[in-house]
């Protein structure tokens, strides 16, 4: 992609000086030829300039939006790579939505700037100096005042982007946290039915929505009302110099500076205009920057020993450490092998699942060994290809049945190995849309999905962190009884605080 972006870049950089000469080449000949009518050789000439003009301006957006397609997935597939690969407690803390708004913001700001902005910012600069180049040559008076206003308008917007970083930064934050919130509100239409007045619901999203507007107000206030100040400053230098060319022109001459500075003047300010009105872009993508080098500082790491099979697990746990504050004491000492089905048993609150969230290299117990080597030195892509991990809440997406089984190739499903996804199809297609809030499946066929996803994987060991708990009992039953039947090359661990019938387990773990 990077070859494909210098490529872009050179196309458009070449357009980009076709479009400023052709905008020029206009004022140029009419002051050349200082005539009171154009003959028609003349006026097809400018015609054909226009016309030009136009056609360069055309292509210029063509291949802008040709490319912006694949770069803006392109972007998004990679940012959120470094999603994935976010701490866990980076993730907690700052919330899944809250940064996947984040990543989107930081897309978007890419594509309006490098694709869009950045090139109407060096479109305006080739004009900018093509005209003071012109200008030089013309009155050198009117060509210190034009540089002089650049220098102005540079050095004033270097103060206003310290300024706009800070509150653009709020602004994408509070933005994120806000909608974040309100989603937190809605996301259930049960609940939302179930309410007889809306009014706590409404006050409920009020404020977070009114937080985001507010963050939007002000930022748009200072930018707005700073790069009106210079668009006034640049209006007023714009008419002192038509002032001074009407007072400096004698007779002989006054028709053709005018007709030349009526055009250049326009052009010179317009192009101080555009890049006046894309300085908040700019900033945005400044800002977006920024997030990014966030994202890379808190990644994961996943790196440590190579493993490619898991055939026994010894757990001997005093504690573990969740952060720098909190602490959940154990007293388990365990030797689980290939074969085993293993009951963890307590009550809610009491730290059934931090045992396997530690399974799957999300916190970092010591002594716990997988094949005798600790699992702290053990590398976490391989951690979590072997271990297969179901949290009580599945993760039920809104898309096809297939996509939820994320199968890429539906050829290849056994059918006749996955009693879960037979037991599925008994009732669904696999085409058939799950809805939004996967309202219309049932809590059973919820949990049977994240496992027959989970099998899918072939793992070595798997994980239910209360996977029953919600269901009713044929459901649960159905469940257990399915695990059964893989028992015999798996590790399994089963997180349950109901009682479980002794067929469903060998082994249990009471915390």
């Amino acid at each position: 992609m990077k070859k494909n972006y210098k490529k872009f870049i050179l196309i458009i950089a070449i357009l980009i000086i076709l479009q400023s000469i052709t905008m020029l080449l206009v004022p140029i000949l009419l002051s050349i030829w200082q005539v009171k009518a154009l003959n028609k050789y003349q006026f097809t000439i400018i015609l054909i300039t226009l016309l030009l003009s136009v056609i360069v301006n055309l292509s210029l957006i063509y291949k802008r939006e040709k490319f912006a397609k694949d770069y803006n997935v392109l972007n998004f597939m990679n940012l959120f790579s470094k999603f994935i690969d976010l701490d866990y407690k980076v993730l907690v803390k700052e919330g899944s939505t809250n940064i996947i708004e984040r990543i989107i913001m930081c897309v978007n700001s890419w594509y309006s700037y490098m694709t869009g902005d950045n090139v109407r910012i060096f479109s305006s600069i080739i004009t900018i100096l093509l005209i003071l180049l012109m200008v030089l040559f013309t009155n050198f008076y009117v060509f210190l005042i034009l540089l002089l206003t650049v220098l102005i308008n540079v050095y004033s917007y270097r103060h206003i982007n310290k300024v706009l970083k800070h509150r653009s930064k709020y602004m994408q934050e509070t933005s994120s946290k806000g909608w974040q919130n309100v989603l937190s509100i809605i996301k259930n239409p049960d609940f939302i039915k179930s309410q007889s007045s809306f009014t706590k619901l409404k006050n409920l999203v009020k404020k977070p929505v009114l937080d985001v507007y507010s963050s939007i107000s002000d930022l748009n206030i200072y930018a707005q009302s700073t790069s009106n100040l210079i668009d006034s400053f640049n209006n007023i230098v714009k008419i002192l110099i038509m002032v001074f060319i009407l007072f400096i022109s004698s007779d002989s001459n006054i028709k053709s500076n005018i007709l030349f500075f009526t055009i250049i003047t326009p052009l010179f300010f317009g192009s101080l205009s555009t890049i006046t009105s894309i300085n908040l872009s700019k900033v945005d993508f400044n800002t977006s920057n920024d997030f990014i080098s966030f994202l890379d500082n808190n990644k994961e790491n996943k790196e440590g020993i190579k493993i490619d099979k898991i055939d026994k697990i010894k757990i001997k746990l005093n504690s573990i450490k969740i952060n720098a504050d909190v602490n959940i004491d154990y007293n388990i000492n365990e030797n689980i092998k290939k074969g085993d089905i293993v009951w963890i048993k307590g009550k809610s609150g009491k730290g059934k699942s931090t045992i396997a969230k530690s399974l799957i290299g999300i916190f970092e117990p010591e002594n716990i060994y997988l094949n005798g080597i600790d699992i702290n030195k053990i590398n976490k892509n391989d951690l979590r290809n072997l271990i297969s991990y179901i949290p009580q809440e599945a993760s039920i997406f809104n898309t096809s049945l297939l996509n939820n089984l994320l199968i890429d190739d539906p050829s290849k499903i056994k059918f006749t190995d996955n009693f879960l996804l037979r037991s599925i199809l008994k009732y669904k297609s696999l085409d058939q849309e799950i809805s939004d809030n996967a309202s219309n499946i049932s809590g059973g066929e919820k949990q049977k999905i994240a496992l027959a996803r989970a099998l899918q994987d072939n793992s070595n060991v798997l994980i239910l962190d209360e996977v029953t708990s919600n269901i009713d009992k044929k459901s649960s039953n159905d469940i257990l009884e399915s695990i059964i039947k893989l028992s015999n090359d798996k590790i399994i661990f089963i997180i349950s605080h109901d009682n479980l019938d002794n067929k469903f387990y060998n082994r249990i773990i009471e915390i």
